[in-house]
Protein backbone atom coordinates (compact mmCIF):
# COMPACT_ATOMS: atom_id res chain seq x y z
CA UNK A 1 0.00 0.00 0.00
CA UNK A 2 0.95 3.14 -0.99
CA UNK A 3 0.60 6.83 0.43
CA UNK A 4 -1.99 8.74 -2.12
CA UNK A 5 -1.61 12.25 -2.62
CA UNK A 6 -5.01 13.09 -3.73
CA UNK A 7 -6.59 11.07 -0.73
CA UNK A 8 -8.18 14.02 1.46
CA UNK A 9 -7.16 11.83 4.37
CA UNK A 10 -4.18 13.16 6.09
CA UNK A 11 -0.93 11.99 5.06
CA UNK A 12 0.44 10.75 9.03
CA UNK A 13 -2.66 9.72 9.17
CA UNK A 14 -2.52 7.19 5.85
CA UNK A 15 1.08 6.49 6.83
CA UNK A 16 -0.38 4.81 10.25
CA UNK A 17 -3.10 2.81 8.54
CA UNK A 18 -0.45 1.77 6.27
CA UNK A 19 2.30 0.49 8.94
CA UNK A 20 -1.09 -0.97 11.10
CA UNK A 21 -2.19 -3.03 8.39
CA UNK A 22 1.09 -4.68 7.71
CA UNK A 23 1.29 -5.56 11.32
CA UNK A 24 -1.65 -6.77 11.00
CA UNK A 25 -0.99 -9.05 8.33
CA UNK A 26 1.99 -9.73 9.93
CA UNK A 27 4.40 -8.47 7.65
CA UNK A 28 5.88 -6.76 10.86
CA UNK A 29 5.65 -9.52 13.23
CA UNK A 30 5.65 -9.13 17.02
CA UNK A 31 9.66 -7.70 18.58
CA UNK A 32 10.31 -7.06 14.61
CA UNK A 33 11.98 -3.09 14.73
CA UNK A 34 10.22 -0.45 12.33
CA UNK A 35 12.32 1.06 9.80
CA UNK A 36 14.14 4.15 11.38
CA UNK A 37 12.04 7.43 11.24
CA UNK A 38 14.29 8.69 8.57
CA UNK A 39 13.64 6.04 6.07
CA UNK A 40 10.43 5.90 6.70
CA UNK A 41 10.20 9.25 5.64
CA UNK A 42 12.46 8.72 2.20
CA UNK A 43 10.15 5.27 1.71
CA UNK A 44 7.24 7.32 1.84
CA UNK A 45 7.95 10.40 0.71
CA UNK A 46 6.67 12.25 3.47
CA UNK A 47 8.53 14.40 6.32
CA UNK A 48 10.06 13.40 9.29
CA UNK A 49 7.50 14.78 11.42
CA UNK A 50 4.41 13.21 9.25
CA UNK A 51 6.56 9.91 10.52
CA UNK A 52 6.58 11.14 14.01
CA UNK A 53 2.90 11.31 14.07
CA UNK A 54 2.06 8.10 12.26
CA UNK A 55 4.05 6.18 14.88
CA UNK A 56 2.41 8.11 17.95
CA UNK A 57 -0.60 6.93 16.79
CA UNK A 58 0.60 3.21 16.46
CA UNK A 59 2.06 3.94 20.35
CA UNK A 60 -1.14 4.94 21.00
CA UNK A 61 -3.00 1.93 20.16
CA UNK A 62 -0.26 -0.26 22.05
CA UNK A 63 0.80 -1.30 18.50
CA UNK A 64 4.64 0.10 18.89
CA UNK A 65 6.68 0.81 21.66
CA UNK A 66 9.78 3.32 21.27
CA UNK A 67 12.70 2.53 22.85
CA UNK A 68 15.35 5.02 23.60
CA UNK A 69 18.60 4.08 21.66
CA UNK A 70 17.23 1.33 20.06
CA UNK A 71 13.79 2.23 17.77
CA UNK A 72 10.46 1.50 17.65
CA UNK A 73 9.44 -1.99 18.18
CA UNK A 74 6.42 -3.99 17.08
CA UNK A 75 4.77 -4.92 20.38
CA UNK A 76 3.14 -8.81 21.15
CA UNK A 77 -0.36 -9.30 20.54
CA UNK A 78 -1.55 -9.96 23.83
CA UNK A 79 0.17 -6.37 24.96
CA UNK A 80 -2.78 -5.25 22.43
CA UNK A 81 -6.01 -3.58 23.89
CA UNK A 82 -8.77 -5.87 23.43
CA UNK A 83 -11.47 -4.51 21.50
CA UNK A 84 -15.22 -5.37 20.71
CA UNK A 85 -15.32 -6.25 16.98
CA UNK A 86 -17.53 -4.32 14.65
CA UNK A 87 -19.49 -6.37 11.50
CA UNK A 88 -20.50 -4.78 8.87
CA UNK A 89 -24.06 -5.47 6.82
CA UNK A 90 -24.33 -4.02 3.40
CA UNK A 91 -27.51 -4.69 1.49
CA UNK A 92 -28.82 -2.89 -1.46
CA UNK A 93 -31.98 -1.59 0.07
CA UNK A 94 -33.13 -2.26 3.80
CA UNK A 95 -36.91 -1.30 2.88
CA UNK A 96 -37.51 -4.90 1.46
CA UNK A 97 -39.23 -7.47 4.04
CA UNK A 98 -36.52 -10.60 3.06
CA UNK A 99 -32.92 -8.03 3.25
CA UNK A 100 -34.87 -7.09 6.63
CA UNK A 101 -35.14 -10.71 7.60
CA UNK A 102 -31.68 -11.17 6.77
CA UNK A 103 -30.65 -8.10 8.90
CA UNK A 104 -32.12 -9.08 11.87
CA UNK A 105 -30.57 -12.78 12.14
CA UNK A 106 -26.98 -10.45 11.49
CA UNK A 107 -28.26 -8.53 14.66
CA UNK A 108 -29.12 -11.49 16.68
CA UNK A 109 -26.05 -13.37 16.36
CA UNK A 110 -24.19 -10.10 16.69
CA UNK A 111 -26.48 -9.71 20.27
CA UNK A 112 -25.52 -12.97 21.50
CA UNK A 113 -21.63 -12.62 20.72
CA UNK A 114 -21.46 -9.28 21.62
CA UNK A 115 -20.06 -7.86 18.70
CA UNK A 116 -21.05 -4.32 16.95
CA UNK A 117 -23.38 -4.01 14.40
CA UNK A 118 -22.92 -1.28 11.85
CA UNK A 119 -25.62 -1.46 8.78
CA UNK A 120 -24.37 0.04 5.30
CA UNK A 121 -27.50 0.41 3.32
CA UNK A 122 -27.22 2.85 1.09
CA UNK A 123 -22.78 2.54 0.44
CA UNK A 124 -21.64 3.43 -2.91
CA UNK A 125 -20.38 0.29 -4.54
CA UNK A 126 -19.40 1.45 -8.16
CA UNK A 127 -16.21 0.97 -9.55
CA UNK A 128 -15.26 4.25 -9.51
CA UNK A 129 -14.97 3.97 -5.47
CA UNK A 130 -11.86 5.95 -4.27
CA UNK A 131 -9.15 4.90 -2.06
CA UNK A 132 -10.71 7.27 0.82
CA UNK A 133 -13.99 5.67 0.43
CA UNK A 134 -12.57 1.96 0.52
CA UNK A 135 -9.96 3.13 3.47
CA UNK A 136 -13.06 4.85 5.16
CA UNK A 137 -15.11 1.54 5.57
CA UNK A 138 -12.67 -0.63 5.93
CA UNK A 139 -11.35 1.55 9.25
CA UNK A 140 -14.97 0.98 10.25
CA UNK A 141 -15.02 -2.79 9.95
CA UNK A 142 -13.95 -5.89 10.87
CA UNK A 143 -15.84 -8.06 8.82
CA UNK A 144 -18.52 -6.93 6.06
CA UNK A 145 -21.51 -9.35 5.28
CA UNK A 146 -22.59 -8.31 1.83
CA UNK A 147 -25.92 -9.02 -0.58
CA UNK A 148 -24.17 -7.75 -3.56
CA UNK A 149 -27.02 -6.48 -6.58
CA UNK A 150 -24.85 -7.61 -9.12
CA UNK A 151 -20.99 -8.20 -11.20
CA UNK A 152 -21.12 -4.11 -10.95
CA UNK A 153 -19.82 -4.48 -7.22
CA UNK A 154 -17.31 -7.10 -8.44
CA UNK A 155 -14.39 -4.62 -8.13
CA UNK A 156 -15.66 -2.73 -4.85
CA UNK A 157 -15.58 -6.02 -3.07
CA UNK A 158 -12.43 -6.87 -4.86
CA UNK A 159 -10.63 -4.15 -3.27
CA UNK A 160 -12.31 -4.86 -0.20
CA UNK A 161 -10.38 -8.31 0.07
CA UNK A 162 -7.26 -7.20 -1.20
CA UNK A 163 -7.11 -4.61 1.69
CA UNK A 164 -7.36 -8.48 4.10
CA UNK A 165 -11.19 -6.91 5.24
CA UNK A 166 -13.18 -10.97 5.62
CA UNK A 167 -15.97 -10.80 3.47
CA UNK A 168 -18.94 -12.74 3.60
CA UNK A 169 -21.47 -12.82 0.48
CA UNK A 170 -25.02 -14.09 1.25
CA UNK A 171 -28.02 -15.29 -0.78
CA UNK A 172 -26.37 -14.54 -3.90
CA UNK A 173 -22.70 -14.49 -4.90
CA UNK A 174 -19.85 -12.45 -7.39
CA UNK A 175 -17.28 -15.13 -8.86
CA UNK A 176 -13.69 -14.42 -8.23
CA UNK A 177 -13.74 -12.50 -4.52
CA UNK A 178 -12.02 -14.47 -2.11
CA UNK A 179 -15.23 -14.21 0.25
CA UNK A 180 -16.93 -17.00 2.13
CA UNK A 181 -20.76 -17.54 0.70
CA UNK A 182 -23.98 -18.50 2.74
CA UNK A 183 -26.52 -19.23 0.29
CA UNK A 184 -29.65 -21.41 -0.15
CA UNK A 185 -29.23 -24.25 -2.74
CA UNK A 186 -30.84 -22.56 -4.98
CA UNK A 187 -30.23 -25.21 -8.21
CA UNK A 188 -31.59 -28.41 -6.17
CA UNK A 189 -34.42 -26.46 -4.81
CA UNK A 190 -36.03 -24.78 -8.08
CA UNK A 191 -35.13 -28.50 -9.38
CA UNK A 192 -37.99 -29.92 -7.33
CA UNK A 193 -40.27 -27.16 -7.60
CA UNK A 194 -40.37 -27.93 -11.39
CA UNK A 195 -40.59 -31.56 -11.02
CA UNK A 196 -43.60 -31.06 -8.59
CA UNK A 197 -45.18 -29.69 -11.67
CA UNK A 198 -44.04 -31.95 -13.86
CA UNK A 199 -45.46 -34.94 -11.84
CA UNK A 200 -48.87 -33.09 -11.98
CA UNK A 201 -49.04 -33.82 -15.71
CA UNK A 202 -47.82 -30.37 -16.69
CA UNK A 203 -45.17 -30.91 -20.09
CA UNK A 204 -45.41 -27.05 -20.92
CA UNK A 205 -43.77 -25.36 -17.79
CA UNK A 206 -42.19 -21.66 -18.32
CA UNK A 207 -39.41 -20.24 -15.65
CA UNK A 208 -40.74 -15.95 -14.71
CA UNK A 209 -37.51 -14.79 -13.64
CA UNK A 210 -37.65 -10.90 -12.12
CA UNK A 211 -35.31 -7.87 -13.45
CA UNK A 212 -31.86 -9.87 -11.92
CA UNK A 213 -30.93 -12.70 -13.99
CA UNK A 214 -27.38 -12.46 -14.21
CA UNK A 215 -27.23 -12.79 -10.31
CA UNK A 216 -26.44 -16.24 -9.17
CA UNK A 217 -29.55 -16.90 -7.23
CA UNK A 218 -30.97 -16.52 -10.83
CA UNK A 219 -28.79 -18.10 -12.85
CA UNK A 220 -28.76 -21.22 -10.20
CA UNK A 221 -32.70 -21.57 -9.98
CA UNK A 222 -33.08 -21.59 -13.89
CA UNK A 223 -30.52 -24.07 -14.25
CA UNK A 224 -32.63 -26.07 -11.76
CA UNK A 225 -35.40 -25.62 -13.68
CA UNK A 226 -33.48 -26.13 -17.00
CA UNK A 227 -32.44 -29.97 -15.26
CA UNK A 228 -35.32 -31.03 -14.87
CA UNK A 229 -37.02 -30.17 -17.65
CA UNK A 230 -34.35 -32.46 -19.74
CA UNK A 231 -34.51 -35.38 -17.36
CA UNK A 232 -37.77 -36.01 -19.36
CA UNK A 233 -36.61 -34.82 -22.63
CA UNK A 234 -38.30 -31.50 -22.31
CA UNK A 235 -37.12 -28.87 -24.69
CA UNK A 236 -35.83 -24.95 -22.52
CA UNK A 237 -35.91 -22.26 -24.99
CA UNK A 238 -37.09 -19.12 -25.13
CA UNK A 239 -40.65 -19.98 -24.98
CA UNK A 240 -40.29 -21.46 -21.65
CA UNK A 241 -37.84 -19.29 -20.37
CA UNK A 242 -39.35 -15.47 -19.65
CA UNK A 243 -36.63 -12.95 -18.50
CA UNK A 244 -38.88 -9.77 -19.92
CA UNK A 245 -42.34 -10.20 -18.31
CA UNK A 246 -41.71 -8.59 -15.26
CA UNK A 247 -38.76 -6.77 -16.78
CA UNK A 248 -40.22 -3.27 -15.44
CA UNK A 249 -42.13 -4.42 -12.20
CA UNK A 250 -42.68 -2.59 -9.06
CA UNK A 251 -43.41 -4.24 -5.70
CA UNK A 252 -47.50 -5.28 -6.07
CA UNK A 253 -48.74 -2.42 -3.74
CA UNK A 254 -47.04 -0.34 -6.40
CA UNK A 255 -47.95 -1.59 -9.06
CA UNK A 256 -51.34 -2.13 -9.16
CA UNK A 257 -51.86 0.21 -12.19
CA UNK A 258 -49.22 -2.11 -14.05
CA UNK A 259 -52.06 -3.14 -16.38
CA UNK A 260 -49.85 -3.76 -19.59
CA UNK A 261 -48.00 -6.36 -17.32
CA UNK A 262 -51.37 -8.25 -17.15
CA UNK A 263 -51.80 -8.06 -21.06
CA UNK A 264 -48.53 -8.95 -21.38
CA UNK A 265 -48.75 -12.10 -19.06
CA UNK A 266 -52.02 -13.28 -20.96
CA UNK A 267 -50.31 -12.49 -24.65
CA UNK A 268 -47.23 -15.20 -23.32
CA UNK A 269 -50.08 -17.64 -22.12
CA UNK A 270 -51.87 -17.42 -25.65
CA UNK A 271 -49.00 -17.26 -27.70
CA UNK A 272 -47.01 -20.63 -25.44
CA UNK A 273 -49.59 -22.08 -24.16
CA UNK A 274 -47.84 -22.99 -20.66
CA UNK A 275 -49.86 -24.60 -18.45
CA UNK A 276 -47.99 -24.31 -15.10
CA UNK A 277 -45.13 -21.68 -13.85
CA UNK A 278 -42.03 -21.35 -11.66
CA UNK A 279 -42.08 -18.10 -9.71
CA UNK A 280 -38.52 -16.70 -9.26
CA UNK A 281 -39.62 -14.97 -5.83
CA UNK A 282 -42.41 -13.99 -3.82
CA UNK A 283 -42.47 -10.49 -5.73
CA UNK A 284 -42.56 -12.80 -8.96
CA UNK A 285 -45.11 -14.76 -7.49
CA UNK A 286 -47.76 -12.31 -6.07
CA UNK A 287 -47.43 -10.37 -9.23
CA UNK A 288 -48.58 -13.75 -11.23
CA UNK A 289 -51.65 -14.12 -9.01
CA UNK A 290 -52.78 -10.59 -9.11
CA UNK A 291 -52.66 -11.25 -13.24
CA UNK A 292 -53.86 -14.49 -12.90
CA UNK A 293 -57.02 -13.53 -10.89
CA UNK A 294 -57.68 -10.26 -13.13
CA UNK A 295 -57.71 -12.65 -16.50
CA UNK A 296 -59.44 -15.49 -14.62
CA UNK A 297 -62.35 -12.74 -13.86
CA UNK A 298 -62.60 -11.46 -17.33
CA UNK A 299 -63.07 -14.54 -18.74
CA UNK A 300 -66.19 -14.81 -16.18
CA UNK A 301 -67.15 -11.79 -17.07
CA UNK A 302 -67.21 -12.74 -21.14
CA UNK A 303 -68.59 -15.71 -20.20
CA UNK A 304 -71.79 -14.51 -18.21
CA UNK A 305 -72.62 -12.20 -21.20
CA UNK A 306 -72.22 -14.88 -23.42
CA UNK A 307 -68.99 -13.36 -25.26
CA UNK A 308 -66.36 -16.19 -23.78
CA UNK A 309 -66.44 -20.01 -23.34
CA UNK A 310 -68.89 -21.84 -20.74
CA UNK A 311 -65.58 -23.45 -19.27
CA UNK A 312 -63.97 -19.97 -18.35
CA UNK A 313 -62.28 -20.99 -15.47
CA UNK A 314 -58.38 -20.26 -15.84
CA UNK A 315 -56.29 -23.29 -14.82
CA UNK A 316 -53.16 -22.61 -13.92
CA UNK A 317 -50.79 -24.13 -11.41
CA UNK A 318 -47.66 -22.05 -10.01
CA UNK A 319 -45.15 -22.95 -7.48
CA UNK A 320 -42.35 -20.05 -6.21
CA UNK A 321 -39.16 -19.10 -4.25
CA UNK A 322 -40.60 -17.04 -1.20
CA UNK A 323 -40.02 -15.57 2.22
CA UNK A 324 -43.37 -15.51 3.40
CA UNK A 325 -46.76 -17.45 2.29
CA UNK A 326 -48.76 -16.61 -0.73
CA UNK A 327 -51.99 -14.66 -0.09
CA UNK A 328 -54.40 -18.09 0.35
CA UNK A 329 -56.78 -16.08 -1.78
CA UNK A 330 -54.32 -17.22 -4.48
CA UNK A 331 -56.02 -20.51 -6.26
CA UNK A 332 -53.00 -20.94 -8.49
CA UNK A 333 -50.41 -21.54 -6.06
CA UNK A 334 -49.87 -25.39 -5.05
CA UNK A 335 -46.11 -25.12 -3.85
CA UNK A 336 -43.61 -22.63 -1.96
CA UNK A 337 -40.02 -22.92 -1.40
CA UNK A 338 -39.60 -20.93 1.95
CA UNK A 339 -37.32 -18.93 2.52
CA UNK A 340 -36.04 -17.66 6.03
CA UNK A 341 -33.89 -15.17 5.35
CA UNK A 342 -33.12 -14.78 9.12
CA UNK A 343 -31.92 -18.33 9.04
CA UNK A 344 -29.99 -16.98 6.41
CA UNK A 345 -28.70 -14.11 8.42
CA UNK A 346 -27.78 -16.12 11.23
CA UNK A 347 -25.40 -18.29 9.63
CA UNK A 348 -23.73 -15.43 7.47
CA UNK A 349 -22.87 -13.75 10.81
CA UNK A 350 -21.55 -17.00 12.39
CA UNK A 351 -19.50 -17.52 9.16
CA UNK A 352 -18.05 -13.96 9.29
CA UNK A 353 -16.62 -14.28 13.29
CA UNK A 354 -15.37 -17.71 12.13
CA UNK A 355 -13.25 -16.12 10.13
CA UNK A 356 -12.18 -13.37 12.46
CA UNK A 357 -10.89 -16.34 14.42
CA UNK A 358 -9.27 -18.12 11.69
CA UNK A 359 -8.85 -15.48 9.04
CA UNK A 360 -6.25 -17.74 7.29
CA UNK A 361 -9.04 -20.77 6.41
CA UNK A 362 -10.08 -21.37 3.26
CA UNK A 363 -12.96 -19.77 1.99
CA UNK A 364 -16.10 -21.95 2.16
CA UNK A 365 -19.94 -21.73 0.44
CA UNK A 366 -22.49 -23.06 2.41
CA UNK A 367 -25.68 -23.94 0.98
CA UNK A 368 -28.44 -23.88 3.12
CA UNK A 369 -31.39 -26.37 2.53
CA UNK A 370 -34.76 -25.07 1.65
CA UNK A 371 -38.51 -26.16 2.99
CA UNK A 372 -41.03 -26.62 0.39
CA UNK A 373 -44.80 -26.00 1.18
CA UNK A 374 -47.70 -27.57 -0.43
CA UNK A 375 -50.92 -25.98 -0.53
CA UNK A 376 -53.36 -28.15 1.13
CA UNK A 377 -55.92 -26.80 -1.31
CA UNK A 378 -55.10 -28.88 -4.34
CA UNK A 379 -55.84 -32.71 -5.16
CA UNK A 380 -52.85 -34.05 -6.14
CA UNK A 381 -54.47 -36.40 -7.87
CA UNK A 382 -56.51 -34.36 -9.91
CA UNK A 383 -56.32 -33.78 -13.99
CA UNK A 384 -55.43 -30.97 -15.37
CA UNK A 385 -56.20 -28.61 -18.34
CA UNK A 386 -54.39 -25.96 -19.98
CA UNK A 387 -55.91 -22.31 -19.29
CA UNK A 388 -57.28 -22.78 -23.28
CA UNK A 389 -58.64 -26.06 -22.31
CA UNK A 390 -56.07 -27.94 -24.09
CA UNK A 391 -56.05 -31.30 -22.22
CA UNK A 392 -52.98 -32.57 -20.08
CA UNK A 393 -52.74 -36.16 -19.94
CA UNK A 394 -53.24 -37.02 -15.87
CA UNK A 395 -49.72 -38.54 -14.59
CA UNK A 396 -49.22 -40.64 -10.91
CA UNK A 397 -49.03 -38.45 -8.42
CA UNK A 398 -46.32 -38.06 -6.24
CA UNK A 399 -46.00 -40.34 -2.73
CA UNK A 400 -46.79 -37.62 -1.00
CA UNK A 401 -50.44 -37.66 -1.88
CA UNK A 402 -51.76 -38.10 1.14
CA UNK A 403 -50.14 -35.67 3.04
CA UNK A 404 -50.35 -34.43 6.39
CA UNK A 405 -52.11 -31.21 7.28
CA UNK A 406 -50.44 -27.93 8.11
CA UNK A 407 -50.12 -26.04 10.76
CA UNK A 408 -49.28 -22.33 9.05
CA UNK A 409 -52.19 -21.36 6.96
CA UNK A 410 -53.30 -23.93 4.59
CA UNK A 411 -50.07 -25.59 3.11
CA UNK A 412 -48.07 -28.59 3.84
CA UNK A 413 -44.35 -29.39 4.57
CA UNK A 414 -42.01 -31.31 2.00
CA UNK A 415 -38.52 -32.12 2.15
CA UNK A 416 -36.87 -29.89 -0.49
Amino acid sequence: MQIDPQNPMPLYYQLYSILKTSIARGELAPGDALPAERKLADIHHVSRITVVKAIDLLEKDTLVERQQGRGTFVLAKHAQPTRTPTLGFLAGGLTHPYHHSIQMGIAKVASQARVNLNVLAHYHTSHRTSTYELDELSSRIDGLIVYPKGEGDASFYAQLSQRGLPLVMVDRYLTGINADIVTFDDKLTSYHLTEILLQRGHTRVAFVNYSEPDVSSSRNRLQGFANALHNRDLVVNEDNVWLDLYADYLPLEQSRSQTHLTQRLLDKLEETRVTALVAINHDVAARLAYDLMLISSERAHLAANGDGDSDYNLRMEVTSFGHKHPADYSPFHIAIAMQPGEALGKRAAETLLARLQAPDKSPHHERLPIEILHHGGHDLQSRFFSPFNSDISPTTSPTSSSPKSAQRDSFERSDS
